[in-house]
């Protein structure tokens, strides 16, 4: 396997699925959603900071699963069904080379969505929710983060226009960028536009909860690419939506049968245990995570990943592509 055709597999995965218009529609939706997040929790009588965090933080989650579902089986079985994936395969491109390749594509279009739509959720959070009227807007969130957007919506349509660049990766690239030198001034200033400490406004628990659901989105995207070698996107969507269901709750319903179940053990360790990924119930009780804790979940991800890729090879090495 040489690392020079898996960069080359991957680089052409990337483009093609960040032009997909369903990647569109995904990152637009999901961001209209977080937009939206600060009016949706603020009527609660409690933390509604806290609910905020939670509701972005699983807009995150449920946007990245259906996005890598999506975007691998657009890489892998749509080309198989049209047969495009011959031109490839015949060439002298292993097809360990091709998964593999074809999987970090799929997964740097999933990651460069999420990093947007985390750059939405630290907005939000940076605005927060009014629990009244009379506390004001916080302008600079505001004036920064849609100036970024619109900016980079016209600097799209010109290039598409002008230059015939693709308007989708145009976007993609644009608002990374602009929406990142925005948060610079956004977090600078409090709603009254008096300076404040940047650093400070990070919460280094959230950004590990994010570091982690995009672990959760490595593991969701290696099953789709595994998936994808066999059967159509629709399926795979609902094979990938299933796994993620039962990853989320194999703590709670076959957890407690481990000790006494041989099938509940195997069962256990096939599924991925997506709930040690998930901190969103140990930031809104308050708990902190530990770096020992981050390290073991990253092992348990790569290694999940791993094995996920070598059963992805295995099935797509007696898939008859002609």
């Amino acid at each position: 396997m040489k690392l020079s055709q898996v960069l080359a597999v991957a680089r052409n995965t990337f483009t093609e699925s960040i032009r997909q218009p369903i990647s569109m529609v995904l990152l637009l939706l999901a961001l209209g959603v977080l937009s939206l997040n600060p009016a949706i929790s603020s009527y609660t009588l409690e933390d509604d900071d806290a609910l905020l965090r939670d509701i972005g933080l699983s807009t995150i989650f449920v946007a990245g699963l259906f996005l890598s579902a999506f975007t691998a089986a657009g890489a892998l079985s749509v080309e198989i069904r049209r047969k495009t994936v011959l031109s490839v395969v015949s060439k002298p491109i292993s097809r360990p080379t091709f998964i593999v390749g074809k999987y970090f594509g799929a997964l740097a279009a999933v990651a460069i969505a999420q990093f947007l739509w985390s750059l939405a959720l630290l907005f939000t959070l940076r605005h927060g929710t009014l629990m009244t009227v009379r506390e004001p807007y916080h302008e600079p969130v505001i004036f920064f983060g849609l100036g970024a957007l619109v900016l980079a919506t016209v600097l799209s349509s010109v290039g598409n226009y002008l230059r015939g660049y693709n308007f989708a990766s145009s976007f993609l690239y644009s608002l990374s960028i602009l929406l990142s030198i925005a948060m610079v001034p956004a977090f600078m200033y409090d709603a009254k536009w008096n300076r404040v400490e940047f650093w400070s406004q990070f919460d280094p628990q959230l950004l590990l909860a994010i570091f982690l659901i995009a672990q959760a989105l490595a593991i969701l995207c290696a099953i789709a690419v595994a998936v994808a070698t066999r059967l159509g996107q629709m399926t795979t969507l609902t094979i990938c939506t299933i796994i993620f269901l039962a990853g989320l709750t194999a703590e709670y319903f076959i957890g407690p049968y481990v000790d006494h179940s041989g099938s509940a053990r195997a069962i256990y360790a096939a599924l991925p245990n997506l709930q040690y990924l998930w901190l969103g119930e140990a930031l809104l009780e308050g708990r902190r995570v530990s770096g020992l804790y981050v390290i073991m979940t990253t092992c348990y991800s790569g290694l999940y990943v791993a094995a996920i890729l070598g059963i992805a090879t295995a099935l797509f090495q007696t898939r008859d592509v002609g």
